[in-house]
C-alpha cells in the first residue's frame, strides 16, 4: 500500500514525541479539505494548544473520523539529547514506512538540522536503491496544511512505539 506520511514533533518535560500522520494518496484531497474546513476564519493553521476545551473535543472528534493512521514514537530526552532521540524515533518511523512502501515523507524544515534527518533516512534506506517515486521533502507552515497536524491529535492515535528502552548512540 503506497502512502504519504506527514511528520511533526513535540518536546516537553523530558519527553520527545515524533508523530506521523499516514494518508493514502486517494484520501489526500478529501482529508486536506476536511482539515482546512476546521480552521477558524483568518487562521492559517490549527493551534490546538490555544483552543478552548469544547473546540478541542470537536477537533478531535472530526480528526478521528478522517481516513488516516497515526503513529507516535516517543523517547525520554534532555535538551542535550533531544537530537539523538529524534533521530532514533525517525529511524523507527522510516523502517515502518519502508514496510508500507511510502511514496512521500514530509517533515517540517528545521533549517540547518535537516541534514541530520537526511543522514538518518539514508541509513534507514541502507543499500536500497533510491527511487524518484519515494521522495522525502521538507515543508514550512502554512504551505503544507498537514505539517503540524499529527501532534494536534496524538490522543486518538492508533499505535504507539516507544524508543525509551532503546539505547541511543
Amino acid at each position: 500500500m503506497t502512502v504519504h506520511a506527514f511528520v511533526d514533533e513535540s518536546a516537553r518535560g523530558g519527553s520527545y514525541l515524533l508523530c506521523a500522520t499516514i494518508v493514502a494518496p486517494a484520501q489526500l484531497t478529501t482529508t486536506r479539505r476536511t482539515l482546512t474546513s476546521l480552521l477558524l476564519r483568518g487562521a492559517r493553521e490549527l493551534h490546538f494548544k490555544k483552543e478552548k476545551e469544547p473546540r478541542r473535543r470537536m477537533l478531535i472528534d472530526r480528526m478521528a473520523e478522517m481516513p488516516i493512521t497515526t503513529r507516535l514514537y516517543r523517547g525520554a530526552c534532555l535538551p542535550k539529547t533531544e537530537e539523538a532521540t529524534r533521530q532514533r524515533c525517525l529511524m523507527l518511523l522510516a523502517e515502518h514506512l519502508l514496510g508500507l512502501q511510502a511514496h512521500r515523507l514530509v517533515l517540517d524544515s528545521r533549517d540547518h538540522r535537516d541534514g541530520h534527518d537526511r543522514q538518518t533516512l539514508q541509513r534507514a534506506l541502507g543499500f536500497r536503491p533510491s527511487k524518484p517515486s519515494s521522495p522525502t521533502s521538507t515543508s514550512t507552515r502554512p504551505q503544507n496544511p498537514f505539517c503540524g497536524f499529527p501532534t494536534r491529535w496524538h490522543g486518538v492515535s492508533e499505535q504507539v512505539a516507544t524508543g525509551d528502552d532503546v539505547p541511543i548512540p
